[in-house]
């Protein structure tokens, strides 16, 4: 199993970002892309790899989402596809209080 930590100081941490825009949004545009070649491949799929993105940027930081690839849905690896699971995850976890997992 691989695992490994990115950490985006200036990325945001609310979902209320532009998904029009990412590099406006502290270069979610470079999240997204990483996140696409720690997992896709040429014609396949990493499933032991585990990707924690840890973003430090405005309003709320930090918010650590985790990336799985046992249990990763995402099926294309562009970047507004993955931008959009980055903030359905950050909505999830509006209500979370520090040290607390959803």
């Amino acid at each position: 199993m691989r695992e490994f930590i990115l950490l985006a100081r200036k990325a945001r941490t609310t979902p209320d970002f532009s998904l029009s825009n990412l590099a406006e949004n502290g270069r979610l545009d470079l999240v997204c892309r990483a996140i696409a070649n720690a997992f896709f491949i040429a014609s396949s799929f990493r499933k032991d790899t585990i990707l924690n993105v840890v973003l430090s940027g405005p309003k709320s930081p930090p918010k650590c989402i985790t990336f799985n690839g046992d249990r990763l849905e995402i099926r294309m690896p562009d970047e507004l596809s993955i931008a959009k699971e980055i903030q359905n995850a950050l909505k999830k976890g509006l209500s979370l209080r520090l040290h607390e997992e959803k």
